[in-house]
């Protein structure tokens, strides 16, 4: 949970690059953290968006990211509230993530300790809640929340918390508490149409959305006008590939569900090709985030589902053309692994400011602790989506490489946008898994 500490990595990256299109103005879009009402949405790159975190780490390079008694890691102190979140201007809280504990073991958060949240300026609060209120389904269901026994030792909120004017957050309590926090939020250039979160928002279609984990979570699943799904099935040798090409249409590549043996896994390679540029070439095990996992993998847009099918419903738009090829890179005279697929593709031409899917992967295999491990560097416009990383210590047996932090650096700047706890934390866990 606090200094940098180089693992040995293997790293997925997923991510939107810029298209060469016309841009939208932002007002006329929906506010970027709603991509839960249409999936098609996430592609889109707003104008004048930036999604920062601000966290309780260490700012001096020290090993224990929190705030605690003699140490605070508040912004200030105003009468009995501390303020650690503070943000000008438009915007929206989309995750906090909290722990507490003793001894490298997480505890139940401090129900003497309060939250508060206030947005446009305004003296009262609109959220005052114990902090365990906050995450046990008390405040809002499940799965918008999550507590330390359900999240891996973390407490996890997923409440759009947007605002027009700006933001501030407090505790009440915390003066001699060890704890650790993040906010995950969005930056904006301008307001738009943003309405100020008010309580009581209507968030049954984000509710249901993360509650379908393994099933498509696209409208209509397929069956809209305009949905076409390919299947069928390859018996494959080294060298060789099945190619799955798209409509010659615009559209978007909106399902990949592969099935096939675990040692098929680690051998054949997902590649996707875009408007004529290739964009993915990827093991499957990577891809699909399934390398060395000993339970299936089920997040929302990848994983393995519970009929086997490897998924991936990320949205991947494309202007001409596109094409999905399953190569087999095992090692000449191996046995051949069969794989089947099912892809589905939406022919519906893609809003003008979108970016096009992409990944990246990293192996950086270190045998000393060392400086930060590099996992990508890019320039232009986009957007990061997603990670998956297979890491371990170096030089022990223990699990220092928790103690590593995130750092993000974006658009040139010299300090991080996104300052991590530890890397555990970084998956919405506290104090080891």
């Amino acid at each position: 949970m606090r200094r940098p500490f180089a693992p040995a990595a293997v790293a997925l990256l997923v991510l939107s690059g810029a298209l060469a299109a016309p841009v939208l103005l932002f007002a006329a879009a929906r506010p970027p953290w709603e991509a839960w009402l249409d999936p098609a949405e996430l592609p889109r790159l707003a104008p004048g968006d930036q999604v920062l975190l601000r966290s309780s780490h260490c700012p001096d390079g020290c090993r224990y990211d929190r705030t605690s008694d003699g140490d605070p890691r508040f912004l200030r102190v105003e009468g009995d509230e501390a303020v650690i979140f503070e943000e000008a201007g438009a915007g929206a809280i989309v995750r906090i993530w909290m722990t507490m504990g003793e001894n490298g073991v997480s505890t139940p958060l401090d129900p003497s300790i309060r939250l508060l949240v206030r947005v446009d300026g305004e003296p009262s609060p609109r959220i005052d809640r114990p902090l365990p209120d906050l995450f046990d389904g008390t405040f809002i269901a499940p799965p918008l929340g999550a507590d330390r026994r359900t999240s891996s030792g973390g407490n996890v909120l997923y409440l759009p918390i947007p605002y027009r004017r700006g933001c501030k957050i407090s505790l009440v309590g915390a003066e001699h508490a060890r704890i650790w926090f993040q906010f995950t939020f969005h930056r904006l250039a301008q307001a738009g149409a943003i309405a100020t979160y008010a309580g009581g928002e209507d968030l049954a279609a984000w509710r249901a959305l993360l509650d379908r984990a393994g099933s498509d979570p696209w409208p209509d699943a397929g069956t809209a006008q305009g949905s076409i799904v390919v299947s069928g099935s390859a018996s494959l040798t080294p060298g060789r590939s099945a190619a799955i090409p798209a409509p010659g249409a615009p559209g978007f590549l909106r399902a990949i569900r592969l099935r096939t043996s675990p040692r098929g896994a680690g051998r054949l390679r997902l590649r996707l090709t875009f408007d004529g540029e290739r964009r993915a070439d990827l093991p499957l095990a990577d891809f699909f985030a399934v390398r060395g996992a000993t339970t299936p993998p089920r997040s929302l847009l990848v994983g393995q589902a519970a009929d086997g099918f490897l998924y991936a419903y990320f949205p991947m738009p494309f202007f001409a053309n596109a094409k999905v090829e399953i190569a087999d890179a095992g090692a000449q005279g191996s046995r051949p692994v069969r794989v089947e697929w099912r892809i589905g593709w939406n022919a519906e031409t893609p809003a003008p400011d979108v970016g096009r899917f992409g990944a990246a992967l990293r192996v950086a295999p270190q045998t000393t602790p060392g400086p930060d491990l590099p996992l990508l560097n890019l320039d232009g416009r986009g957007k990061w989506v997603g990670l998956f990383a297979e890491i371990g210590s170096v030089g022990t047996l223990s699990r220092e490489v928790l103690e590593g932090d995130e750092r993000v650096y974006l658009d040139g700047s010299r300090h991080p946008g996104i300052y991590g706890t530890g890397v555990e934390d970084l998956f919405n866990g506290g104090f080891y898994f």
